[in-house]
């Protein structure tokens, strides 16, 4: 009989500004299944770094807390790549988190048995729950406030539509491996799995939440050109659907959520994302992928 295959560990790299009405749910989640929480301060003027800073205070075997005033672009991960791959063992799996993001099932469950051996990184499959104009009114009104945000997010935004862009989240890692500043992701990170793993995204979850997010990507947008040109172009009626749009759905916490098979946009969009090339997977199936990383640049 054969040994049933390990449970991975797993090292989520995170960066947060101004993330203070999410950050708390967010590190309860991460800390459900990662070894560690490696966060990356971007320059918050909320709460979010002395949240983060008393976590780590809290669980310093766990969660590393540090700052940057680097302009923000997601290269900025590599930083603590670098910074904390001591951590880091051979076959163990790193994750591109956001504070956003919460996985809907155990990310170790679905790295252990929906990842084949070769296959090196995974991408998203993303719920992107949405504020509704009822919500919206309800804030507006006065029936929901600010102390609703101690709340779980499950509970107060319930609608959500299919995101079809495949952003990649976790990368198996090698010792060899190696991250440049400049990119997003690991170079060479193997051939990328044919699931994709769920994500409940909360992008947009008040409308206070929103302004700020779309006033700072602004200005962050103005000051680097290292972030789409999106980031400039958001505006809040973007956020905001009405409740009857045709391309909402409803998720109930606490149930599984639907598959949607067959109504995903672009559904094979992850398996074009950066290809692994010939030579790439010959070497990642035969277990010499350290001759891509001495390659690399």
């Amino acid at each position: 009989m054969p040994r049933p295959a390990a449970t991975p560990r797993i090292h989520a790299l995170l960066l947060v500004r101004d993330e203070g009405d999410i950050i708390e749910q967010c590190l309860d989640h991460l800390l459900t299944w990662a070894e560690g929480v490696y966060v990356l301060d971007t320059g918050s003027t909320d709460a979010t770094w002395d949240i983060v800073r008393s976590r780590a205070a809290r669980e310093p075997s766990r969660v590393f807390a540090s700052q940057t005033d680097a302009a923000f672009q997601c290269g900025l991960r590599s930083i603590l790549f670098r910074r904390h791959r001591r951590h880091f063992r051979p076959g163990d799996w790193i994750a591109r988190v956001d504070a956003d993001e919460f996985y809907h099932s155990d990310p170790r469950e679905f790295l252990r048995e929906s990842v084949a051996p070769h296959e090196g990184r995974v991408a998203a499959l993303q719920y992107l729950f949405v504020l509704t104009r009822p919500e919206a009114d309800a804030w507006h009104d006065g029936r929901e406030t600010l102390a609703d945000r101690a709340r779980p997010i499950e509970d107060r935004r319930r609608h959500y539509m299919l995101e079809g862009f495949p952003e990649l989240r976790f990368f198996r890692y090698r010792p060899t491996m190696r991250w440049f500043p400049e990119r997003p992701d690991p170079a060479n990170p193997g051939p990328v799995a044919a699931r994709r793993i769920p994500i409940r995204h909360y992008r947009f979850r008040d409308p206070p939440q929103i302004r700020a997010r779309m006033q700072l990507r602004q200005r962050v947008a103005a000051a680097t050109p290292l972030v789409g040109r999106h980031w400039a172009n958001e505006r809040i009626h973007h956020a905001v659907f009405n409740a009857d749009d045709p391309r909402l759905h409803h998720w109930q916490p606490g149930t599984p959520l639907p598959d949607h098979a067959g109504q995903w946009p672009e559904p094979d969009a992850h398996l074009g994302v950066d290809p692994t090339g010939r030579l790439g997977r010959f070497c990642h199936a035969r277990g010499l992928a350290w001759i891509l990383d001495l390659l690399a640049r």
